[in-house]
């Protein structure tokens, strides 16, 4: 979490779906270039880069998707 926040990312809330083995959590980001350009920054950072464990080491996929507050 910390080099996500690094870059503009807020965590919000994360929630665990244990009978599904999924981990889900709520990012926002702010800034005006918007998420995916924000999320390719991160993404390609050396702070990400040095993390021990890369999250492609652990994850079996990821999804993404934009929502709204209702």
């Amino acid at each position: 979490m910390p080099p996500r926040r690094a870059h503009g990312f807020e965590i919000g809330q994360a929630w665990v779906d244990r009978g599904h083995s999924r981990f889900v959590w709520l990012i926002t980001y702010d800034g005006e270039d918007g998420f995916a350009a924000g999320d390719t920054r991160y993404r390609n950072s050396p702070e990400r880069e040095q993390m021990p464990l890369q999250p492609e080491d652990y994850l079996v996929g990821s999804e993404v998707r934009d929502v709204e507050p209702a």
